[in-house]
């Protein structure tokens, strides 16, 4: 389904507030800096929010939970993911120039259940929490982040029996995006050790799909032809720390 199809007053439907996508784009292109206002269409497209919040939307349900978001951005999970609405939840992010759409969603009436942060990932520390839930959503093709470091630094703050969402790019497929042109410098990982390395952090998958690409036309096609292969450039992942890795 893509995202134009999704109702926004429809609970059955992973995302919430697709009426809003239009507004939530222009208020990125006007108060953007002029460097990162070209970026306003990809963090205002829906559909590569599509994968994360059905997953969220088939386990982890309820209210008032806590939840850490690191690597936020600018707002747009927290916005229009459904699973994510009336929770607790905190959300950082180490680019200063998205610290002032916290304020602009504010003044909106959205992000009332929400606290942000400047911070960096390899530094913020929450040592009195435990969340329910970790998303590191859109944050793993950093270079300087390493997917084994940032659990074994996170997991900590996850409470026993807490869900952890990731998206990660695939190394298998680094030499076609070569071929096509269309590689560029982002950390990508083995399928494989990522499942090793959960299992040795104490992680139990719950599911593992390939991420719906946000594109549309032809590519969209190439990456439907790809999952169709049973691969994908992305894959996301929902797993839950067991009581004894916590």
């Amino acid at each position: 389904m893509s995202s134009e199809a999704i109702d926004p007053d429809n609970t059955s439907s992973p995302l919430v507030r697709i009426d809003y996508r239009a507004r939530y784009h222009d208020l990125l292109r006007d108060h953007l800096p002029e460097k990162f206002r070209p970026f306003a269409p990809f963090f205002a497209n829906t559909r590569r929010l599509e994968t994360m919040a059905g997953m969220l939307q088939r386990n982890f349900g309820g209210t008032g939970k806590a939840v850490l978001n690191a690597g936020c951005g600018p707002f747009a999970s927290e916005i229009f993911v459904g699973a994510l609405q009336h929770q607790q939840i905190e959300a950082f992010d180490y680019t200063p120039e998205f610290a002032a759409f916290f304020n602009i969603f504010r003044q909106e009436g959205l992000l009332a259940d929400v606290r942000f942060f400047h911070a960096d990932a390899m530094t913020v520390s929450y040592p009195n929490a435990r969340f329910n839930l970790l998303v590191m959503h859109d944050l793993l093709y950093e270079t300087a982040l390493d997917l084994e470091t940032m659990l074994a630094r996170y997991i900590p703050f996850v409470a026993p029996g807490g869900l952890v969402y990731f998206d990660f790019m695939n190394a298998r497929l680094r030499t076609l995006w070569r071929l096509l042109g269309k590689e560029k410098q982002y950390r990508r990982y083995d399928p494989d050790e990522v499942r090793s390395l959960l299992a040795r952090h104490g992680l139990t998958v719950l599911e593992w799909q390939a991420v719906r690409s946000g594109s549309k036309g032809p590519s969209a096609g190439f990456h439907a032809l790809l999952r169709a292969l049973g691969t994908a450039n992305a894959f996301a992942v929902m797993a839950r720390i067991e009581p004894e890795a916590s």
